[in-house]
C-alpha cells in the first residue's frame, strides 16, 4: 500500500479516495435534508388538493365527505409509510418509460460502452495518457447517457405538468355536461398535447384489455413520475369506490395545479438573474482552458503529465461539482 502511494500516481490516487468520501457525506446530508422537506411539501400539497367536502352540512352528504376524507388520508399515510421504508428503486426501464425514449436497456447499455471507448481512444491518440483515457472514457460513458436520459425525462416531466391542468379542466366540464369519465379520457388522448395524450392512450388501451381505471391510472403514475398525476390517480381511485361530486374534486385539483404553475413562474423569474451567473461562472474554467490548449498547449498539458497537475485536476473538478451543487440549490425551489 505505501509503494502504491510513493508512485506517480499516489497522490492522484489519495486525492480521488478523498473525493469519493467528501462526496459521500455530502450526499447523505443532501438526502436528509431534502427527505424531510419532501414529506412536509406531499403533506401539505396533497391535503390542498383533498380538501373534499370541508364545507358540507347535511346527513348523508357529510358523511360521504367524512368518508372520502378518512380514504385519501389513509392513502396519504400509506405513501409515507413507503416513503419511511425506504426509496422506491427506480429501475432503467422506469427511466427510459419516463423518458419517452423509444429504446431498450440493451440499446442504452450498448451505447454506453461505445461512448466510453470512443473517448477513451480519442483521449488516448491526443497523447493525453493512459490513465486520463481510462478516466474520461469511464466518466463520460457512465455519465453522459445516465445525464441525457435524466434531462429528458425532466423536460418530459415538464411538459406533462405544463399542460395538465387545462386537462383536467377538460374532464370537468365534460362531466358537468353529462359525459361519462371514460369519453373524457377518449377526449384527452385524442386532442391532448404530447405526453399527454401517449399517456391517457395507454390508460385507455390498458382499461380496454381489462385492467380496472384504477390499476391502470397507478400504472401511469409509476411511469410518467410526477406528482400531481399520483393525486390525480388517487382521486379517482376513491371516487370508483365511493362516488361523489367527481367535477368538483377535480376542479380543485386544477386550481392547485394553476397555482402551483404560476408560483413556478414567478421563481423562475426571480432566480434568473443567479442562474444565469451560475452558467457563466461554471462555463468560465473550461473556456480559459479552450483558449489555453489553442494559444500555448504546453503551458497546458503540464495539468496531465505530471502528478502535481493531477491532482489539480481533481481538485478542480471535485471544486466545480461541490460549487454547481451549490448553485444549483440556491436557486431550485421546491414548489
Amino acid at each position: 500500500m505505501a509503494g502504491l502511494f510513493d508512485s506517480d500516481f499516489g497522490p492522484l490516487i489519495l486525492a480521488l479516495g478523498l473525493t469519493v468520501v467528501i462526496s459521500l457525506f455530502v450526499g447523505l446530508a443532501v438526502v436528509l435534508v431534502m427527505r424531510g422537506r419532501a414529506q412536509s411539501r406531499f403533506k401539505k400539497r396533497f391535503a390542498a388538493v383533498s380538501n373534499i367536502g370541508a364545507n358540507v352540512k347535511g346527513g348523508a352528504r357529510g358523511r360521504k365527505g367524512q368518508q372520502r376524507r378518512l380514504l385519501i388520508q389513509g392513502k396519504l399515510d400509506e405513501l409515507e409509510g413507503d416513503k419511511k421504508q425506504g426509496p422506491e428503486r427506480v429501475t432503467l426501464r422506469n427511466r427510459i418509460e419516463t423518458s419517452g425514449m423509444e429504446i431498450t436497456e440493451k440499446q442504452f447499455y450498448m451505447a454506453s460502452i461505445g461512448l466510453g471507448f470512443a473517448v477513451m481512444i480519442i483521449v488516448f491518440i491526443m497523447k493525453f495518457g493512459i490513465l486520463p483515457a481510462l478516466l474520461g472514457g469511464v466518466g463520460l460513458g457512465l455519465g453522459v447517457p445516465r445525464m441525457t436520459l435524466s434531462y429528458k425525462a425532466g423536460q418530459r416531466k415538464k411538459r406533462f405538468v405544463e399542460n395538465f391542468a387545462e386537462s383536467v379542466d377538460i374532464i370537468v366540464r365534460g362531466i358537468r355536461s353529462g359525459l361519462p369519465l371514460g369519453e373524457c379520457l377518449n377526449i384527452i388522448a385524442r386532442e391532448a398535447p404530447d405526453p399527454i395524450n401517449v399517456e391517457f392512450r395507454h390508460v385507455i388501451e390498458a382499461t380496454r384489455l381489462g385492467l380496472p381505471l384504477p390499476d391502470a391510472l397507478e400504472r401511469a403514475a409509476e411511469r410518467i413520475g410526477v406528482p400531481e398525476f399520483k393525486f390525480f390517480s388517487i382521486v379517482l381511485a376513491i371516487q370508483q369506490e365511493t362516488g361523489g361530486n367527481l367535477a368538483e374534486t377535480l376542479s380543485n385539483l386544477s386550481s392547485v395545479l394553476r397555482a402551483r404553475k404560476a408560483m413556478k413562474d414567478k421563481v423562475k423569474a426571480m432566480s434568473a438573474e443567479a442562474r444565469t451567473t451560475a452558467m457563466i461562472i461554471g462555463s468560465l474554467p473550461f473556456a480559459m482552458g479552450l483558449l489555453l490548449y489553442i494559444t500555448s498547449p504546453k503551458y497546458l498539458m503540464v495539468l496531465f503529465s505530471s502528478s502535481g497537475g493531477h491532482v489539480s485536476i481533481v481538485a478542480g473538478i471535485v471544486s466545480m461539482i461541490t460549487g454547481s451543487a451549490i448553485m444549483a440549490k440556491m436557486i431550485n425551489f421546491k414548489i
